[in-house]
């Protein structure tokens, strides 16, 4: 990783769930996709990349959005009705729901970076909140 700024970026980052498969590609683990992903590319979700062949979450302690919502929005809006609760959202997602309320955080990162890794991780840093 010649690159400082990504050298920094992904300090703490690297993911858990993948398996290595050969020299130059990882298999990640976390949904039921198991992206095969080549060195410096991300996996369907455009949030994990394969960086020196180990796999990073680009989103970890990064998120997009917070707020506090009411219950009724989410899918346990039957426990304690009229009460809040806290949400927390995050770039990148591995679906492509076209009835999609977030599909500017959930899908701009792949359209961005077209699944390359440096460029996700870039996109990642300029937009989300410290």
């Amino acid at each position: 990783m010649e690159d400082e700024f990504l050298k920094e970026f992904l300090k703490n980052k690297e993911a858990v769930l993948w398996k290595k498969i050969n020299e130059n590609s990882i298999k990640c683990l976390a949904c039921k996709h198991y992206c095969q992903i080549v060195k410096g590319k991300t996996g369907i979700c455009g949030v994990r990349a394969n960086i020196d062949n180990k796999l990073f979450l680009l989103v970890k302690n990064r998120p997009s959005a917070i707020a506090i919502d009411p219950i009724e929005k989410k899918p346990l809006y039957h426990f304690k009705p009229g009460s809040k609760v806290y949400s927390i959202g995050t770039l990148g997602c591995n679906l492509r729901c076209v009835w999609c309320q977030n599909w500017e955080l959930s899908q701009t990162v792949k359209e961005f970076s077209l699944f390359d890794a440096k460029k996700a991780a870039y996109f990642v840093y300029k937009n989300s909140i410290e």
